[in-house]
């Protein structure tokens, strides 16, 4: 995992994030897909081949879909200048670009080492028992802790290892399974992801707010395909579970409000309009039957950190239907191959 700065921009490889002079741009997932690939390999000519197998799985895409990609990385905020075309071979990244290596796993991991060791003195040193303690999991917890900490650091792959490994070890693991759907999503697994939330919606006595999670996923992955009456449709039945946490409350009505407007706007909507139109926490009505005054501040703090950031880009339909180009949002995930 690498942060490249070229002009004005950092890009983030671990997360496909863009900025700015420290702000966020907007960028479809496929073109920060290409975005990554060019920079990835800036010491050499891309061939369209290679683009094509890396973002659509195969050699046959259509090339107007790759120009699609190219044309937004050459116009604003960005400079014609920073893609060149090389004829009848390929594309290469044309900008001077620095490459700093992402060392912030390993924070991550000597904060748990260290956090780890001063909970296991602290028990050491309370107990009035002589013996050492043993802070140690069964192999279902640890490999459940070892996958959420990959997720965090940018790592599905091992992420699913370590949650298929939880699951073998205690199939009945609920947490495991919505965790294994999540990475899966995250790697463009798609129908595995479906497959295992299907099986857990099948699940006798599931808790409700696994019954929300899932199907709030099921509403992300649909959205994703461009599919947005059924992640409407998925994302009322999430909102219909008899939950009462307040802050995956809001998250839920938030995308069922965006989805509602992606439907009912104009095609021809300004991007703009339908982005300013979307702030979950600047609303004149609020759930909770507590006065204002009374709200926890630290809970609605802690919320608004853990709500999905909104980032700004588009999707197209599905090939078959190409001629339909529809504005949405991303909430931090993965696009559909």
């Amino acid at each position: 995992m690498s942060l490249f700065k070229f002009d004005q921009f950092v890009f983030d490889s671990s997360n496909h994030r863009l900025t700015k002079q420290g702000l966020a741009v907007p960028l479809r997932p496929k073109a920060s897909q290409l975005l990554a690939l060019l920079l990835e390999n800036s010491d050499r000519v891309v061939s369209k081949s290679e683009i094509f197998l890396s973002i659509w799985h195969s050699e046959y895409a259509r090339d107007h879909l790759l120009f699609q990609l190219i044309s937004e990385l050459r116009k604003a905020p960005f400079s014609s200048e920073f893609v060149r075309t090389i004829p009848n071979k390929g594309y290469q990244w044309n900008v001077k670009t620095k490459i700093i290596e992402n060392k912030s796993w390993l924070n991550i991991a000597a904060s748990l080492f260290i956090a780890t060791m001063c909970l296991t003195s602290f028990l050491l040193i309370s107990s009035g028992d002589k013996a050492a303690l043993k802070l140690t999991q069964l192999p279902a917890h640890s490999a459940f802790s070892k996958g959420v900490i990959a997720m965090h650091t940018g790592n599905p792959e091992d992420a699913e290892q370590w949650f298929r490994f939880a699951l073998n070890e205690n199939p009945e693991s609920i947490e495991s399974s919505l965790f294994l759907a999540e990475t899966l999503f995250h790697q463009n697994k798609m129908q595995e992801s479906l497959s295992t939330l299907h099986r857990l919606l099948n699940t006798p006595n599931l808790a409700e707010y696994n019954m929300m999670t899932a199907t709030d996923l099921l509403s992300r992955i649909h959205q994703r395909q461009g599919k947005f009456k059924d992640a409407l449709r998925y994302a009322h039945q999430s909102n219909q579970t008899n939950v009462i946490a307040q802050c995956s409350v809001d998250a839920v009505e938030n995308r069922i409000e965006f989805l509602e407007r992606i439907i009912e706007s104009p095609s021809d909507m300004d991007e703009q309009e339908l982005l300013s139109t979307f702030d979950p926490f600047n609303k004149t009505e609020h759930h909770s039957s507590a006065p204002e005054n009374e709200v926890d501040s630290k809970f609605r703090s802690n919320c608004q950190q853990l709500l999905n950031n909104v980032d700004d880009t588009s999707y197209c339909a599905p090939e078959d239907n190409q001629d339909v180009y529809v504005k949405t949002q991303s909430f931090n995930d993965v696009e559909l191959s």
